[in-house]
């Protein structure tokens, strides 16, 4: 045999070694412990388990919000939108509806408080919405803190899909359930275009937004007064007059639309309410150029804050 065919005779040998041990070591061992697998969690099963950690006392089923949740969430999926700003699916009547809303292109902000820290919503996560209802919601919060020293009580702002998709889940189970949710995808929150307040804060949230072209409270939706959206809700002359207390000679509504003078001549003329003789003074006071409407309202309304 020469040096020529010994030398392939070797190298065949090694090639055959070399493939029976890569064969060997890759099968099963019997007695090596299992690798263990670990599931992801999905979104779904995240805020399943949050919410239901949140309400300890509630005796939801878990697989079953988790099952009715996912179901919505494939539908929205089917039949939807991908925002890819978003990167999440939105339905496709809300996403034709906000295509010409002024922050369509904005990319999610967090929403900073007084102190630059962000507002943390119920989840304990940042609250975040379109950069330019962000930089609003600021804007009204910093006016507030100044004249009240206090600041907004936020539970929710932007919301993700599958969140919105447990909440309508576990709001739908509740027997008799007559709860106005909707369903993943429709909500303004899932557009990063609303944020939900405490109810105690209701009035003084509105008084801080409503120039800002922000609805909600009593001039928004009458069965979740604690939503505010920008772009969602249209108020009118009925929906003003459920707003004032009769009670109270001023409403947190009627002086913050006292505010401007094209409101006050408006008002002045239309609304019949308690407060509606001084209303109509200050119109034709500020109407004659003789006082603003500010200086009309320093002296009727000490307290109101400019």
């Amino acid at each position: 045999m020469t040096k020529g065919s010994r030398r392939i005779v070797m190298l065949t040998l090694g090639i055959i070694i070399l493939i029976a041990g890569l064969f060997y070591y890759n099968q099963p061992n019997d007695d090596a412990p299992a690798k263990k697998v670990i599931k992801q969690e999905s979104a779904v099963e995240h805020y399943t388990k949050m919410y239901l950690k949140r309400n300890p006392s509630t005796s939801f089923d878990e697989k079953e919000i988790i099952a009715e949740a996912t179901r919505l969430m494939d539908e929205l999926k089917e039949n939807g939108v991908y925002d890819s700003i978003l990167n999440s699916y939105v339905h496709k009547a809300t996403y034709a509806r906000l295509r010409k809303h002024p922050a369509r292109l904005d990319p999610l902000k967090p929403v900073l408080r007084v102190n630059g820290k962000p507002f943390m919503d119920l989840n304990n996560e940042v609250c975040r919405e379109r950069a330019t209802l962000a930089d609003k919601m600021m804007s009204g919060n910093s006016e507030m803190y100044r004249h009240k020293k206090k600041e907004f009580a936020i539970i929710y702002c932007y919301r993700a899909p599958e969140l919105q998709a447990v909440l309508y889940a576990v709001l739908k189970s509740l027997p008799n359930s007559n709860a106005k949710v909707a369903l993943p995808g429709k909500s303004f929150h899932n557009s990063g275009l609303a944020f939900d307040v405490r109810s105690s804060t209701i009035a003084d949230t509105l008084t801080w937004v409503l120039d800002l072209g922000i609805i909600g409270g009593c001039l928004g939706i009458e069965e979740d007064q604690g939503h505010f959206s920008w772009g969602e809700i249209s108020w009118n002359k009925k929906k003003l007059l459920k707003c004032i207390n009769p009670d109270q000679t001023y409403s947190y509504v009627e002086k913050k639309i006292l505010r401007a003078k094209d409101f006050v001549i408006k008002t002045g003329k239309e609304l019949g309410h308690t407060g509606k003789k001084v209303v109509k003074e200050g119109a034709e006071i500020v109407k004659e150029g003789a006082k603003t409407a500010n200086e009309f309202l320093g002296e009727h309304v000490p307290y109101y804050p400019f």
